[in-house]
């Protein structure tokens, strides 16, 4: 609801329109800190899914959920944000202030705005990780569910309780 509208360019441009709260209260840097933070939590939530996936089907595997120390479970789940974190700061770098003559040519003044350029290196390298590691943890995530699908399958019925207790 933030971004009433992305208007992209020829040049490999991006300008950014904000409406809504964010461009009432606390303008540009708010408004784009917002998109940002919303861009790269849903990627990292779909790193968290994976580390999920990936945690029971060890568990289902190793028949013990208490073989994993919860310590390296919480040093997994806090390297996780990382590469988060690490994207956000430089998609966040990323923005300029829009250029008068881009305002005046689509009508944008009095509208709060950000500009990227995608020559800019902070951006494509921003954007690409974005652009990869979303489907590229997904096509994973549905690897790791079908085998663990597999497995929870061939689990005798002696172990079935156990084993939905990890799930």
């Amino acid at each position: 609801k933030n971004i009433s509208r992305i208007i992209c360019m020829d040049d490999g441009t991006m300008v950014f329109v904000y409406v809504g709260a964010c461009s009432v209260i606390g303008g540009a840097t708010l408004c784009h800190a917002c998109q940002t933070t919303h861009i790269l939590l849903v990627n990292h939530s779909i790193g968290l899914l994976l580390l999920s996936f990936c945690y029971r089907l060890y568990a289902i595997r190793q028949r013990s959920a208490l073989k994993c120390s919860p310590r390296l479970v919480w040093l997994l789940c806090s390297l996780l944000y990382l590469p988060t974190a690490g994207g956000w700061y430089i998609y966040f770098i990323s923005a300029r202030s829009t250029p008068n003559t881009i305002k005046n040519a689509f009508n944008l003044t009095g509208y709060v705005t950000t500009f990227l350029c995608l020559e800019d290196p902070s951006t494509w390298l921003s954007t690409s990780f974005i652009i990869i590691f979303s489907p590229s943890v997904m096509a994973t995530v549905f690897v790791v569910r079908r085998l663990l699908l597999n497995n929870i399958a061939q689990t005798t019925t002696t172990t079935k309780p156990y084993d939905t207790t990890i799930i």
